[in-house]
């Protein structure tokens, strides 16, 4: 008998697969010992399928199998590395001072799965990269932080992190905001180890201080790496208060704006306003009743409405990402917490105004239920026979296996039940307000959408404050997805769902990964 069958049966015991799937996985060894892999008996080669099944699933990540790798190779198996980043808010740690215990690093975990369409997380194999994985280049040797705040990407072979270093924490009336605030961007190199670290909160408050009076600002827990000119900027979320004037409508209300920093030389990028930011307020707010007045524009609380809501926020802008759709256009699409809704701009800073810089092409969600409930209510894209939903983050964009351009969304409550979270993906329909003719409505939004709920058998699971979810890898299937809750998860379409990392800590998004 030859060595590569000896070796496969004996994994064949370990790992409960049949012979034939192991010699497979083995077959540039066996070729060069002369092996007949069409030897096996054809039962086994009925059970070639079965290459990724459960038992698979469940014992690959936690065994050290020497077979991995040509796994790999022989099937042609695409690897992804995924980082767990653990999150944190700046009102857990006091001015000067880092967490209590020590920091947890990020951790790395590899994935494997089909180049072809696959379909279900069985086809799917993992592991937790304890030791050093050549594949991730010094990024198993970067420092560890006390707190991300609270999400991170990798890009351009650097991994970027938002950082709360708590030599200041911003306060208003003696309250910290949820989700604020980062004072550094920080830098990682994977090939080099080089680390830069971006001072950010004293220069975001100069620029939104060009006009108005500041009484409180930061920048807060989430920002995209993107490319203007060939340069790199980062686009942050910030969170302020004005002082009541001309120039601030709103002062009893924290508001949120979008800036975009030139990480070559520390300037703003000027937005379709010509100025250093863009605040959602400024440029699409409106306090009207008007139902069919806040479908290109976003309803707020008037003064008089808020005043006795101390803090209150509108609405939250938690997530953003920027994106090029199939036509070339630049698209910058956020999530509001409190509106419970995705909104899709033409991006402000690539366009002027007089382009449609900055207005508004598509939304999605419930506006006008829960947090934001004393304003007109909308069924952007969503059944109205559902219930609304209730809290959106972290926008994805990607195309599916017929080209079609897809936005996934995670929702932390509901539809139903209230205490399960939901993966949702919509269909990217723009529409410029210049092409509608008829009246302002929610239809004028409706688009094709898939909601997934998250549960372990007939378990709910939820997040309650954070979450993010995309396609596994969008090249090779739309029926598997990554997301995170209290640890990092894997589920598909049939409603299975697999916890990848085991552990109870916040963790964001799945959105710092990459391909080796």
């Amino acid at each position: 008998e030859c060595p590569c069958v000896a070796m496969s049966k004996k994994l064949k015991r370990t790992l409960l697969l049949p012979a034939l799937v192991v010699c497979n996985a083995l077959a540039s060894a066996c070729a060069d010992e002369g092996c007949l892999l069409d030897a096996h008996s054809q039962a086994d080669s009925d059970e070639l399928n079965g290459i990724a099944n459960a038992n698979l699933l469940q014992r690959s990540h936690s065994l050290e199998l020497f077979a991995a790798e040509p796994l790999q190779q022989m099937s042609e198996m695409a690897v992804q590395y995924v980082a767990r980043v653990p999150s944190g808010q700046c009102d857990s740690c006091p001015p000067g001072q880092f967490l209590d215990g020590p920091a947890i690093p990020v951790k790395w975990v590899k994935l494997m799965y089909p180049r072809d369409n696959f379909t279900s997380i069985n086809q799917v194999s993992w592991n937790i990269v304890e030791s050093d994985d050549p594949n991730l280049g010094r990024l198993s040797q970067m420092p560890s932080e006390c707190n991300y705040s609270q999400t991170a990407k990798f890009k351009g072979g650097t991994f970027y992190g938002l950082i709360t270093t708590c030599s200041v924490v911003p306060q208003v009336k003696g309250s910290v905001i949820n989700g604020c605030c980062a004072d550094t961007l920080m830098t990682y190199d994977k090939e080099t180890g080089s680390e830069y670290r971006y001072q950010i909160d004293q220069l975001v408050k100069e620029a939104l201080s060009t006009d108005k009076a500041i009484d409180f600002i930061g920048v807060t827990h989430y920002f995209d790496i993107v490319e203007y000119g060939g340069i790199k900027h980062a686009l942050l979320l910030v969170s302020y208060n004005c002082t009541a004037s001309p120039a601030c409508a709103l002062p009893g209300a924290i508001l949120d704006a979008i800036v975009c920093l030139n990480l070559q030389d520390m300037t703003f990028r000027r937005a379709s306003n010509n100025k250093p930011y863009f605040a959602l307020f400024d440029e699409l707010g409106t306090f009207s009743e008007d139902q069919s007045d806040s479908v290109y524009k976003i309803a707020y609380f008037p003064q008089d409405i808020i005043t006795a809501f101390e803090n209150h926020e509108q609405w939250h802008i938690d997530s953003l990402t920027r994106f090029r759709s199939k036509s070339g256009e630049s698209i910058i699409a956020v999530s509001e917490y409190h509106q419970n809704a995705v909104v899709l701009l033409k991006d402000p800073f690539m366009y002027p105004a007089v382009e449609g810089g900055g207005e508004i092409l598509q939304r999605f969600g419930t506006p006008g239920y829960n947090g934001s409930s004393s304003t007109p209510s909308h069924w952007f894209g969503v059944d109205p026979s559902l219930p609304p939903l209730n809290g959106l983050h972290s926008p994805y964009y990607w195309q599916d296996l017929d080209g079609v351009e897809r936005i996934t969304v995670f929702n932390n409550y509901g539809p139903v039940p209230d205490d399960m979270s939901f993966v949702i993906t919509f269909q990217l329909k723009l529409v410029p307000q210049s092409e509608v003719t008829g009246e302002l409505n929610d239809a004028i939004f409706a688009t094709n959408v898939t909601m997934i709920p998250i549960r372990n058998g007939s378990e709910p699971l939820y997040a309650n404050g954070q979450g993010g979810a995309r396609p596994l890898d969008a090249r090779y299937s739309q029926d598997v997805f990554i997301t995170t809750l209290d640890s990092l998860y894997l589920m598909d379409t049939s409603g299975a769902v697999v916890d990848l990392t085991k552990e109870d800590i916040a963790i964001f998004d799945p959105f710092a990964y990459f391909s080796a």
